[in-house]
């Protein structure tokens, strides 16, 4: 536990807390960085803090717990500042699912109303065009294990339900275009980086190699998507 705290502790190190800066609240991406260059950062370091509050915050030293309950209250803010629109499909359900963590963690229902909300709006934009970010080998996946923190740790049973179901489509929009033998996501896509086609290696390629549970492709550290007791799509987007 003690090297626990210790990361814990310099992960809060990396906080923006200039009163007066523009990005009050973000994290610095990288060790040696001075500011915020991406601001999405808040939207994927919300949710674990609040995991770390949610399911470990016993284990924390009292000086770390505080320092996370006071970096929880700044990051609430970042991720409501964060200019982002529902057609942003994964750092806006990351929004969604900061709030909902972080209501859970500080235990204000205020907050995961407001991440239910956008979930709502995501809903709607998507049953009327789509996925924006469609079939993207990256970020398909970021937005299943943004709404998998919100299917795990909402209070709102009616919530769960309507994440369940909204799992169910995007687990299916994977698999649709999911290339069997070959072992890789096929298609036309948007949102992708160099290696995610060539080496089979991208995020959508670690989600769609766990529910199948195939052990034969290395697939690397960010393996690590597994939440304990995850979300399993139904048998019907799976291969028979």
């Amino acid at each position: 536990m003690e090297r626990a705290n210790a990361i814990v502790s310099a992960v809060l190190d990396h906080q923006d807390l200039g009163k007066d800066s523009p990005t009050f609240g973000n994290f610095h991406w990288w060790g040696d960085e001075t500011s915020v260059g991406d601001r999405n950062a808040v939207c994927f370091m919300s949710p674990w803090l609040s995991h770390i509050a949610i399911e470990h915050g016993g284990k924390l030293t009292a000086a770390n717990a505080s320092r996370l309950h006071a970096s929880l209250s700044h990051c609430i803010l970042a991720v409501r500042a964060h200019p982002s629109g529902p057609d942003y499909s994964n750092i806006w359900l990351l929004k969604a699912a900061s709030l909902v963590m972080m209501g859970r963690a500080l235990e204000d229902a205020s907050l995961e109303a407001d991440g239910a909300e956008r979930i709502q709006r995501w809903i709607e934009l998507t049953a009327k065009s789509g996925v924006c970010e469609y079939n993207s080998p990256c970020y398909s996946a970021v937005n299943v294990y943004a709404l998998e923190w919100v299917y795990h740790h909402a209070t709102s049973e009616r919530l769960r339900q309507q994440v369940a179901r909204t799992l169910d489509y995007l687990y299916a929009d994977v698999f649709q275009h999911w290339h069997w033998e070959a072992g890789i996501g096929a298609g036309t896509h948007s949102r992708a980086y160099p290696d995610d086609r060539e080496t089979g290696m991208s995020l959508v390629s670690c989600l769609a190699w766990i529910p199948i549970q195939r052990t034969d492709l290395r697939i690397g550290p960010v393996v690590g998507l597994d939440l304990g007791g995850r979300f399993t799509p139904y048998e019907h987007v799976q291969p028979s």
